[in-house]
């Protein structure tokens, strides 16, 4: 028998953002929906982490993420942070299926109720599984809890090694 691939959670924010070894950088670029032309590129795009600025500071003409200033100064430019938000998206999880679409303002809200981000079972089996798939998995779950027809206890669907 094949050992099966381990599969983790969604982190919602790997999904939409740079991944600075650990710390968040912008939005993916790949989550746009639509081409930005070069000279809003330099307007848009962060300097060190190549993603879409997040609360965009602009220092020594150059564009960066609030989290990636590292002690720059620089005021947040509302301007810019302004038509970032307006940018159209669409959801990183269009891969499994879902076709929403939206400013980039709402990316985060979407995430947060996408029926296709994995999630764990939340009956305890360890079971990772999409968003949309619980129902069905709640029906089957191992760690669901049945009434025994015997003695008439709550029991798990299928027991420990010891039997009820």
């Amino acid at each position: 028998m094949a050992e099966r691939e381990a599969v983790t959670p969604d982190s919602i924010s790997t999904l939409i953002y740079v991944d600075m070894r650990g710390k968040t950088g912008g939005y993916r670029t790949d989550l746009l929906k639509e081409q930005v032309s070069e000279n809003m590129k330099k307007l848009l795009i962060c300097s060190k982490c190549d993603g879409i600025s997040k609360e965009t500071k602009m220092t020594e003409g150059k564009t960066f993420c609030t989290n990636c200033t590292e002690g720059r100064g620089g005021e947040v430019d509302g301007r810019v942070d302004g038509l970032v938000r307006e940018l159209k998206c669409r959801c990183p999880l269009s891969t499994r299926g879902c076709d929403w679409s939206g400013k980039l303002d709402n990316i985060e809200e979407h995430m947060n109720g996408c029926d296709k981000v994995k999630i764990k079972c939340q009956k305890g089996c360890g079971e990772v599984l999409q968003k949309c798939d619980t129902i069905h998995h709640q029906k089957e779950c191992p760690f669901r809890i049945l009434e025994c027809e015997y003695c008439k206890e709550n029991v798990r669907a299928k027991p420990s090694k010891r039997t009820h």
